[in-house]
């Protein structure tokens, strides 16, 4: 990027590297394309009370946090780009709440 230090651009690889490798450690899939943006930045949203992996996941846009009371309408991904609904079983479940 022009105009970055390359202190900065390291630590964009640091960040980098850490996503991925979290996202290895916690064996996160990529979720479907979104239906109303078309975004491929989809993030499955986790329930139950989350560690210290989770919660840094969270911080770096790998997954969602649900909360920790899970229902049987509850949605599996949300849009990372618009925030749109989510999925639940494949289906797209508009609203998503």
């Amino acid at each position: 990027m022009p105009g970055r230090t390359s202190a900065g651009r390291e630590q964009d690889g640091v960040v980098d590297f850490e996503r991925r490798a979290l996202a290895r450690a916690l064996g996160l899939r990529k979720g479907p394309a979104c239906p109303a943006c078309g975004s491929a930045d989809t993030r499955p949203i986790v329930f139950g009370l989350p560690g210290e992996r989770l919660f840094r996941a969270a911080e770096l846009g790998l997954v969602e946090l649900g909360g920790c009371c899970l229902d049987d309408a509850a949605p599996d991904f949300r849009c990372g780009a618009c925030g749109a609904g989510g999925w639940r079983d494949g289906r797209y479940v508009p609203g998503g709440e």
